[in-house]
């Protein structure tokens, strides 16, 4: 077994039916504590995939490693290293969350009331943990759900648009505990999502994929870098301010956003503009750099389709 802070090694993975391609040479790597989130828009082949990760469907080509098993050689001690919620959680609503507890650890080995209690603080359920499933929110069974799949000590958890119908405190309360279980549990968390604020602000790492190929795989923070160039004036009078940096050599383009103007300038070169502007009267209130969101590229990325 691979020795490195590598979790989850997906390489070139192909999925073909019927003579149609649904995943092409897709390939990216989860490390060892970190948030990795995978998007796409519909029908881009993100179930598909998370159905290969899991072993509910084989792949046509490509491996996959888990803690360096190949999961297609050693597909139990692969899996013995996953916990996973594909969409919803599967939950007996007529039973506790702690007999729902009891029921999925008589499944697998070695798992004590100890550990069910361990995981049950761990989500923060130990409240209403003695409750029926029936009487919880949408977020507590989610939790639950995230419960029942820690309670074999996995390395990587998968979770299938784990946002689904939570309202914005539910979200929130979601972004804080996968966080958490990265940071202070070492967890590797694995999450395909449609809310692309949310990726940005709980992610370290994504994968963007368009059409059954991976348009993007590297850090959030690498990606956002990536794309920096334009800056943002907040000039008066706005107007005058365009035509004046228009005229300028060295500006690639100008446009006017609201009371700011964007425009593509070297940034060695903003000193100049800007004592140009001092020098042509025009107020300037503030300088920023105009750093796309996460948003802005995954649309840019795919020709403007919509996420599912």
């Amino acid at each position: 077994m691979e020795t490195s802070d590598v979790i989850l090694s997906v390489k070139d993975l192909q999925k073909r039916i019927g003579g149609r391609t649904l995943i092409q040479d897709i390939s990216f790597d989860v490390k060892k504590g970190e948030v990795f989130g995978f998007l796409g828009p519909n029908g881009a082949g993100k179930t598909t995939t998370i159905r290969m990760l899991v072993g509910l469907i084989k792949p046509t080509r490509g491996t996959i490693h888990i803690c360096g098993y190949d999961l297609q050689k050693d597909f139990v001690k692969a899996m013995g290293y996953v916990g996973c919620i594909v969409e919803n959680p599967e939950l007996y609503k007529f039973l506790t969350g702690r007999e729902n507890l009891q029921q999925f650890a008589r499944m697998a080995e070695g798992i004590s009331d100890d550990r069910i209690e361990e995981v049950v603080r761990l989500v923060g359920l130990e409240n209403r943990i003695d409750d029926k499933v029936k009487t919880y929110s949408l977020g507590m069974r989610q939790r639950l759900g995230i419960a029942q799949a820690l309670l074999a000590r996995p390395k990587l958890l998968i979770l299938d648009e784990p946002t689904n119908g939570l309202d914005p405190g539910g979200i929130r309360e979601l972004r804080e505990f996968v966080r958490m279980l990265a940071e202070q549990e070492g967890l590797s968390v694995f999450i395909s999502s449609h809310l692309l604020s949310e990726i940005e602000m709980m992610c370290d790492s994504v994968a963007i994929i368009h059409q059954g190929r991976c348009l993007y795989s590297g850090s959030v923070q690498g990606l956002l870098k990536r794309e920096k160039g334009d800056t943002l004036w907040r000039v008066n009078p706005v107007q005058k301010a365009l035509k004046m940096i228009l005229a300028q050599p060295f500006v690639q383009t100008a446009t006017i956003e609201g009371d700011s103007i964007r425009c593509t300038v070297p940034p060695d070169l903003i000193p100049e503009l800007n004592a140009r502007l001092v020098e042509g009267q025009i107020e300037i209130y503030s300088i920023r750099q105009a750093v796309p969101t996460l948003e802005d590229l995954f649309l840019e990325m795919t020709g403007g389709d919509r996420i599912a």
